[in-house]
């Protein structure tokens, strides 16, 4: 008898509750719409399908508040959800960007970041990122961990075929990632590297065979510049066939010469 009683309590309490709630949570007075409630925090999570996040909290808080749809200290009743997601994913910034307001008015923004790979500088100081997907996207933000710099006479084409193939190569290789701080193409389309270590230029012509002239430039940095020290050369051409073409600094020689790398 008892245990009936407490069924039909337990039953009773539950049905108040389910009506006190749908009362709740669908009057002007709930958490989500009451003019009183303000977004108190932003909780933001960065996402890249390859594991590797250039882009920081920092980053994406600067483009809120660039793009004028920052959260904390807004009206709960007054943030469009739909409205943040579609503006962070017309920057071109974010593959997918989901936002939801948890009950303690707390912000959540998950993004999937579109992450740019590379800077480029044109020759007009017009500038844009090249994404891994070889995308294009405009310069919005300045991201906290560096980016390869590709400038000079770059165009859009060059900039998501060759020269992206030639980014790629350096990305892949930490050795190249710590000796490369820029890539430069000439006027006459050469395409050179600029060294970190020292001021020098190493000359990779206009032919995308990348991989074969990196290779011979990893045969000459073992067998020459443990001789000579990386301030022996101003330049380093790797553009000839089957050669490689090292000019002294004028200081020490006017004279070129060249090492064949054996195999």
């Amino acid at each position: 008898m008892m245990e009936k009683i407490l069924k039909r309590i337990f039953a009773l309490a539950l049905l108040i509750y389910i009506g006190w709630a749908v009362v709740y949570f669908s009057s002007k007075d709930n958490l989500y719409r009451s003019g009183r409630d303000v977004c108190r925090d932003l909780k933001i999570k960065l996402i890249d399908e390859e594991g590797d996040v250039r882009m920081t909290e920092q980053d994406v808080l600067r483009e809120l508040k660039r793009l004028k749809c920052y959260p904390v200290g807004q009206a709960v009743d007054s943030i469009s959800l739909p409205e943040i997601e579609s503006r962070l994913k017309g920057t071109g910034l974010f593959k997918e960007a989901q936002a939801y307001l948890s009950p303690s008015f707390r912000l959540h923004l998950k993004l999937v970041c579109n992450e740019p790979y590379f800077f480029v500088q044109l020759s007009d100081n017009r500038s844009f990122h090249v994404t891994k997907e070889r995308q294009i996207v405009p310069v919005s933000i300045d991201y906290s961990l560096p980016l390869l710099v590709v400038s000079g006479q770059v165009d859009s084409l060059a900039a998501v075929t060759g020269l992206f193939d030639l980014v790629n190569e350096i990305e892949q290789n930490q050795t190249w990632k710590n000796l490369f701080s820029q890539v430069y193409v000439r006027p006459d389309g050469d395409v050179c590297l600029l060294s970190r270590i020292a001021d020098m230029e190493i000359i990779l012509g206009k032919t995308p065979n990348w991989r074969d002239k990196l290779d011979k430039l990893e045969v000459f940095i073992n067998q020459v510049i443990p001789r000579t020290g990386w301030d022996a050369y101003s330049t380093i051409n790797l553009k000839f066939a089957g050669q490689i073409v090292a000019k002294q600094r004028p200081a020490e020689s006017h004279v070129q010469t060249s090492a064949t790398p054996s195999v």
